[in-house]
């Protein structure tokens, strides 16, 4: 599996649409570092470095696209929000970069995540999958492969760290960033079981009320409109006219009849698909989520509750 150290072609068609208004998008360029050829991220002036959690140093999609195009950096990159809802995986060395045969322990793992934005990574050796969910608090984050390259392995992150994109999709790919929580969960605990006596680390934050995130998520997704829960939980607006807000309001007066804790309809909103930088402002956030609780007529009562 011999590394591409030429920058590569980018298909900015093929770069996952539901990240591309938030501002958090960096360029990257080739460093050796040693024997270590790496690619730190870059600011789009080509000249300075960017900080995978710094978003002073971030900037748009347009912009780092320009920059690509112009030849300031080698290509674009996305920074992970500490609470944005993202993930990734990254797999090691697991691709040969001139057949494009996979590792069967990748392949496996690419297969849990059908249908997300899955893609290949700048030498070829690598694949990237992306989706909305998050890491336990206080995660491990890399997993060497025994039995495998000498250097392959897993890592996991959701926030303080960026990662190099290509656009180049594999055929398992979907079209944009989909809810992966439920094969991340599973992933994390396959590769990093809790050790015998040791409480289970959660994804779920308690909430004042009586149902923790993972519980809602759940709720919503099982219920009558589960349907329509999901697609605008993965940043699917078509069913309200394109409109971002009617959207908003939508989503989270799903999520509203399970839970009215303002905290916790603001953490989970950030998980999806829907979230934006327009969701930081603190006057369209806190209109949006008092209407939506001004809505609320019923509310979920869990059997026996």
């Amino acid at each position: 599996m011999t590394a591409r150290t030429s920058a590569p072609t980018v298909n900015v068609e093929g770069l996952p649409a539901s990240l591309r208004p938030r501002r958090q998008w960096v360029g990257w360029k080739f460093e050796q570092r040693g024997e270590l050829l790496t690619k730190p991220p870059y600011q789009v002036d080509g000249l300075t470095y960017a900080e995978s959690d710094d978003p002073g140093t971030w900037n748009t999609f347009e912009a780092v696209i320009d920059a690509y195009r112009a030849g300031t950096v080698k290509g674009p990159g996305y920074a992970l929000a500490q609470g944005g809802g993202v993930a990734y995986v990254d797999l090691d060395h697991c691709r040969d970069a001139l057949t494009g045969d996979i590792a069967p322990w990748a392949k496996r793992i690419i297969g849990v995540f059908d249908g997300t934005h899955i893609e290949v990574s700048p030498s070829k050796c690598g694949v990237k999958i992306l989706g909305f969910g998050r890491l336990p608090d206080n995660p491990r984050h890399v997993y060497n492969v025994p039995g495998a390259h000498p250097k392959a392995k897993v890592e996991l992150y959701d926030c303080k760290k960026y990662t190099t994109l290509t656009g180049e999709r594999l055929p398992e790919s979907g079209d944009d960033l989909a809810d992966i929580q439920d094969a991340l969960d599973r992933l994390y605990a396959e590769l990093f079981p809790a050790k015998a006596g040791a409480k289970q680390a959660s994804n779920g934050h308690r909430s004042t009320g009586r149902l923790d995130d993972e519980e809602v998520i759940r709720l919503c997704r099982d219920a009558k409109n589960g349907p329509n829960f999901r697609r605008l939980w993965a940043g699917d607006t078509s069913q309200h006219d394109k409109d971002d807000s009617k959207a908003d309001s939508a989503l989270l007066s799903i999520i509203a009849f399970y839970t009215q804790d303002e905290a916790q309809l603001d953490r989970l909103f950030r998980r999806s698909g829907l979230m934006r930088d327009k969701w930081n402002r603190d006057d369209y956030r806190k209109r949006t989520l008092e209407f939506v609780l001004s809505q609320v007529d019923e509310k979920y009562e869990p059997a026996g509750g």
